[in-house]
């Protein structure tokens, strides 16, 4: 007689454990050939069943989530079946067609995590960085403000409350950030990255 009542607040549990994952922020990962709107989405799951969507830092969309089946829904339209890669990498896999074809498209997000850090803002952006992902790399040089951009790639080092980012300019334009999980006098532990390895260490270009 007990069993039904048991397996009702097991599921229960279950789901409220599900949407506590959430909480928080989550940036949007994308790859070079991705185009996304707005430019950099940003997702705060609040307690209270709220989502708030941000262009990086300014609000874009306020609405409500639920959560059931592993399924979301924001202002009752799917955005997906969660999935989570590890605990702060979530993956949202909607059905669709490519080219007259039934696909699976994936879109993953990294949870934003205060920076720490062992160095001021200041003296972070004195320094440069050696940086090397897969087949890319280059070197991190920080611009001061981005009304000085006058160069086709720029550098800037930003914050979102207590998280710092790598943001990366395109002809005055912010295209991609990297959120920084440390910040050491031996260099940047930066993450967020769209595939693996998804954390990278960019050490102090001397």
């Amino acid at each position: 007689m007990m069993k039904a009542p048991i397996f009702i607040i097991l599921v229960l549990s279950m789901q409220i454990m599900r949407c506590q994952d959430l909480n928080g922020k989550w940036l949007t990962l994308k790859d070079g050939d991705t185009y996304l709107v707005p430019d950099i989405p940003i997702l705060e799951f609040m307690d209270d069943d709220k989502i708030i969507v941000y262009d990086f830092d300014k609000p874009w969309l306020n609405g409500h989530f639920h959560v059931s089946e592993n399924v979301l829904k924001v202002n009752d339209e799917i955005w997906g079946k969660i999935s989570f890669v590890d605990r702060d990498r979530l993956r949202l896999s909607m059905k669709g067609t490519t080219n007259g074809k039934d696909t699976v498209h994936h879109t993953e997000y990294a949870r934003l995590l205060p920076t720490a850090m062992e160095l001021e803002k200041e003296e972070i952006e004195k320094l440069s960085y050696r940086f090397k992902w897969n087949d890319e790399e280059g070197i991190i040089s920080f611009n001061k403000e981005p009304s000085d951009i006058d160069d086709d790639l720029a550098f800037f080092l930003e914050n979102i409350e207590s998280v710092l980012f790598v943001s990366i300019y395109i002809k005055g334009v912010r295209e991609t950030v990297l959120p920084i999980r440390r910040a050491t006098l031996k260099g940047l532990e930066l993450y967020g990255l769209p595939d693996k390895p998804y954390v990278v260490f960019a050490p102090t270009n001397k």
